[in-house]
């Protein structure tokens, strides 16, 4: 997902850069999960329970990491039209990267 939003903002040879630096991100995003792994001990009800807090929060991370990677595809492509240097491996750094999906994840609330 991440390389296509990358490959649709015409900016492609950056997807191998981001790779890494998102992967430690999610993994970091993934031990919200492990709460739902926890649930699922608990006959029927906990199973239930957590296979719908799993998926939640797959589509959560998912739809949040998107928008991220969306908006500083967006801001750092404007940036670079209107003729400003772009120094895109900070751009995707592991920290703007956490910085954008909280925007994300503020504005979703």
């Amino acid at each position: 997902m991440v390389g296509r939003i990358i490959d649709l903002y015409g900016v492609s040879d950056l997807a191998s850069i981001s790779k890494g630096i998102i992967g430690n991100v999610v993994i970091s995003q993934i031990g919200k999960s492990i709460s739902a792994s926890i649930l699922k001990m608990i006959p029927i009800v906990g199973q239930i329970v957590g296979s719908i807090v799993n998926a939640g929060v797959a589509a959560s991370i998912t739809g949040i990491l998107g928008t991220a990677i969306s908006r500083i595809c967006y801001t750092n492509v404007k940036k670079y039209m209107n003729g400003e240097s772009v120094d895109w491996t900070m751009a995707f750094s592991a920290d703007m990267i956490k910085r954008a999906m909280q925007v994300a994840q503020d504005n979703i609330k």
